[in-house]
């Protein structure tokens, strides 16, 4: 293995005593022909290696990403967006022309304008075309193990910073605001690089049957939690997902990218996509990617490369990061390169393929992607503003479901963290402050609706609705293909409406709805109550709604004793409780209960119930046996293989997220010799 550290300090301090000068390689040979200014520190003076030499660490890229903002602050910003479960930074870099960088912040509020219709007008649009810059986002590295593209990211700023001369870069920086996610899953990245070059020997092996080509459980694809992120773009529960939606919302780029490895025997793939394509996906859209997909073919043909378009890789699923970003008014796609595993990978063919040519293969389709949007960046503005019009004028015309319409009656908590979900995607979300009647039905104060003739209207559309049809000539293509028993042509999830994940009630009507309501923001936090709040009897929590669990396992982690009814029960003859219901009674508690009650209710977003009186009508009594004492389990679970680590980690997740329960994981082989009395509960994940 080689060596990587050098001082940063040192370095830095011996890059400005160096009059600026150009070199003609110095390492970088992967757009041939350029000169590069000695102004910019290189990967060999700050890794102590040249770029594809070596699969750079989470650390070692952010090291190299601060030595190229140091040396280019007006050219360069790099911003922090989040951070892992494990403590790693995520950031994004923007680079442009010193004016772009510098106007950074209004470009965002100028984007803002340009999908808000109600505020811009046409004229106003257009005027604002003519002179803002484009944007592209180039996103790297979702799936860990997926090595390249963060070295082709590193690659792709040293370039655009150390060439501004070369003549596709000053095109590029003139008109473009080129943003780069350089590493979007840090925690599985240095989980596969760790491994990697613990695992080599005297030198890198390609043999498909070394260590280093057959990563352990879990492998890198997924972060902490072993979420495979890229599905994550719909739930939006991890940070990653959190801090880089956010991050788009506010920029809005107009083309984004989403740079993948596939298997190490294909080739390159880009934009056009396969079918079948989301229905809810304009024809402007397609036409741009193929525009770029265009110009990725000439400059892999000047390359040499080999590409292939149109397979495996559809638009169908909203949920993936090629795919997301379309829903707000961007061209996006999927760039998928063969994957090297390691440093060394030999081909079915024989032919043996290098980590520096994935690496250089991924940098010239950036490069030539931020041309492309250069080309085309009046064309880009001015398609996006026409997206938000004519979204909104689509929802108008809808007459069937124009208007989504949460009840809220079951699942409050649910309902909640539905409606404040999509307002984190960027939709307008409102909430009823009086009842109201629509398309001839009742509904309560409280309900939540959300109205397609809006910018996002289309994304409302197409995860709410239940049933989102592929194309008839794509179905009839499969269903002739199953004849012949033949595989489909589906890359994966088919399924998806969000109501439906999360067991909501919702209603459609074809009619504006016109109530008093207030828009429900992101960051809105259900916080709970508690009514006769000093109790002398008990307290309780009726169940049914997932607000009463996080009160459970708070209750239960706070030292409460609480139970559970196991049968429906009325109260003095007035107040009927479901079954699972919680009872805290005072009697059974401390001093303090009132005061415990009331944090946790707050906390939870519970809805809890003091009562003066224990006398039940029907149903068990408090004192019953199906009254069960609710006892704290030790929660057990078994880690490693054979089982599935996405069943595993997003059962963990679950669990000690957002239940907010500890769980105690459990390498599998130490289950057969392991006393396992202490735990009362042992969770078995899925097997591969």
């Amino acid at each position: 293995m080689k060596l990587k550290h050098t001082l940063v300090g040192l370095t830095l301090a011996c890059t400005v005593l160096i009059a600026p000068m150009t070199v003609a390689d110095d390492g970088y040979n992967m757009w041939p022909g350029t000169s590069y200014n000695n102004s910019i520190p290189t990967h060999a003076q700050i890794l102590g290696y040249n770029i594809g030499d070596n699969i750079t660490s989470h650390s070692d890229m952010l090291k190299f990403f601060e030595a190229l903002q140091h040396a280019a602050p007006d050219r360069m910003k790099m911003i922090e967006y989040g951070r892992t479960w494990e403590g790693r930074k995520l950031v994004y870099i923007a680079i442009g022309s010193p004016e772009n960088i510098a106007n950074l912040d209004q470009f965002a509020a100028d984007m803002q304008k340009l999908a808000n219709p109600a505020v811009t007008n046409s004229a106003t649009a257009k005027e604002m075309a003519s002179r803002m810059p484009s944007s592209v986002w180039l996103a790297y590295g979702v799936h860990g193990n997926e090595i390249s593209s963060t070295d082709a990211a590193m690659m792709t700023a040293y370039h655009l910073l150390a060439a501004p001369d070369d003549a596709t870069n000053k095109k590029i920086l003139a008109n473009t605001i080129v943003f780069i996610d350089p590493a979007q899953n840090p925690d599985g990245r240095d989980r596969f690089t760790t491994r990697y070059y613990s695992a080599v020997g005297m030198e890198d092996s390609a043999d498909r049957l070394s260590a280093e080509q057959n990563e352990p459980w879990p492998k890198g694809r997924s972060n902490h939690y072993l979420f495979d992120m890229n599905r994550d773009w719909l739930a939006v529960t991890q940070p990653e997902t959190k801090g880089r939606i956010k991050a788009l919302n506010h920029y809005k780029p107009l083309v984004v990218i989403d740079l993948h490895e596939m298997d190490g025997d294909q080739s390159y793939f880009f934009a056009p996509n396969a079918e079948p394509v989301n229905p809810n996906i304009t024809q402007t859209q397609i036409n741009n990617m193929n525009d770029i997909g265009k110009n990725n073919g000439k400059h892999f043909d000047r390359f040499g490369f080999d590409y292939f378009t149109r397979e495996i890789f559809d638009s169908f699923y909203p949920g993936y990061g090629d795919n997301w970003p379309i829903y707000y008014g961007a061209s996006a796609a999927t760039y998928e390169v063969s994957s090297a595993r390691g440093e060394k990978y030999r081909k079915s063919t024989g032919e043996v393929m290098s980590y520096k040519y994935t690496v250089q293969e991924h940098f010239v389709a950036s490069i030539s992607t931020a041309e492309g949007v250069a080309n085309a960046r009046e064309k880009l503005l001015g398609d996006f503003y026409d997206y938000q019009v004519s979204a909104i004028a689509e929802g108008k015309a809808n007459k069937t479901d124009r208007v989504f319409i949460m009840p809220n009656i079951r699942d409050k908590a649910g309902n909640h963290r539905l409606a404040t979900l999509m307002a984190e995607h960027g939709l307008e979300v409102r909430q009823a402050d009086n009842s109201f009647k629509a398309c001839g039905v009742n509904y309560n104060t409280g309900a939540y609706y959300i109205d397609t003739a809006q910018p996002r209207g289309r994304f409302a559309k197409t995860t709410f609705t239940k049933q989102v049809d592929m194309s008839d000539a794509f179905i009839k293509e499969q269903e002739r293909r199953r004849a012949r028993k033949l595989e489909d042509e589906i890359y994966d999830v088919t399924g998806w409406s969000l109501p439906l994940i999360f067991n909501i009630d919702t209603d459609a009507c074809g009619s504006e709805i016109k109530v008093a309501s207030h828009s429900v923001s992101a960051d809105d936090v259900m916080s709970g109550k508690v009514n006769n709040p000093n109790a002398s009897v008990a307290y309780i929590v009726p169940w049914g709604d997932m607000a009463a669990g996080h009160f459970l396992t708070a209750a239960l982690r706070a030292g409460l004793t609480v139970k559970s009814s196991d049968k429906a029960f009325t109260l003095d003859g007035n107040k009927n409780y479901p079954a699972g219901s919680l009872v805290v009674e005072v009697r059974s508690n401390g001093d303090d209960l009132a005061s415990n009650v009331a944090s946790i209710a707050a906390d939870s977003g519970a809805s809890v119930e003091g009562t003066n009186t224990s006398w039940v009508t029907k149903g068990p009594s408090f004192g019953s046996g199906n009254m069960v004492t609710m006892v704290a389990p030790k929660i057990a679970m078994a880690w490693d293989e054979p089982t599935s680590s996405l069943s595993a980690g997003n059962a963990r997740f679950v669990i000690e997220r957002q239940l907010n329960y500890p769980v105690t994981a459990i390498r599998t082989p130490m289950l057969k010799e392991a006393d396992l009395s202490a735990y009362q509960v042992l969770i078995l994940p899925e097997g591969d």
